[in-house]
């Protein structure tokens, strides 16, 4: 799974004879000589805009970063645990399973008061987001 930086990032997708031409070292630019603008409408671009989202964390998961919050990108809870991850590998094993990248059973998000374990939410530039350990008993 690929973990963007906050803000926004830009992906051109590149033509096949545009990749052929890139693999050899060489470059196609078109230029109109009355407008002076590149040519290039045989390349697709698709603009992702990532939000940074500040992680609030508790008990042992704000034990084992050494902080009680990080800040990370992501539009789905599933994005935000990997980005997590990469922000501090610390929390790889004992709260994020490495080889999933999900949660390990124990730990649950909250997202804007609700406690979820469901890597398909959508988060909202404004969410408010704790990683906390769950907890049983009353």
């Amino acid at each position: 799974m690929t973990s963007f930086p906050c803000g926004r990032t830009t992906l051109a997708r590149h033509s096949s004879d545009e990749l052929g031409l890139l693999a050899t070292g060489r470059s196609r630019v078109h230029t109109s000589s009355v407008t002076g603008h590149e040519d290039r409408s045989d390349v697709s671009t698709m603009t992702r805009e990532t939000t940074c989202h500040r992680v609030e964390l508790y008990g042992l998961p704000a034990v084992i970063a050494g902080r009680r919050t990080l800040e990370v990108a992501g539009t789905t809870l599933a994005e935000l645990a990997s980005a997590l991850v990469v922000a501090c590998p610390r929390l790889a094993g004992p709260v994020i399973d490495p080889a999933t990248g999900w949660l390990n059973r124990g730990y649950v998000f909250v997202v804007d008061g609700r406690f979820t374990r469901d890597p398909a939410t959508a988060l909202e530039s404004a969410s408010e987001i704790l990683l906390v350990a769950a907890q049983a008993g009353g």
